[in-house]
């Protein structure tokens, strides 16, 4: 199974590399143009669930601070 994500700045790009090389979608928001924009989190997640991709993340306490459900969701990253 592919996965469809979508990676801020914040998430190592050696990791992207190491998932495209997998064969799995992932977006950077370089690719997307949003690179150093200091995008908020929940605003990310927004962007990543409306093209349909999950964001990874290495923040714990992202999930608690969005104000709705994502449909995307958010892929936890704990170890490297």
């Amino acid at each position: 199974m592919i996965a469809r994500l979508y990676s801020n700045e914040n998430f190592p790009l050696p990791v992207v590399t190491a998932l495209r090389v997998c064969g799995h979608d992932v977006l950077t928001s370089l690719d997307a143009g949003n690179a150093n924009a200091a995008i908020p989190d929940d605003e990310v997640l927004r962007f990543a669930t409306a093209d349909q991709r999950a964001s990874p993340t290495t923040v714990r306490t992202r999930n608690r601070a969005l104000p709705f459900p994502p449909a995307g969701g958010t892929v936890r990253a704990t170890r490297f």
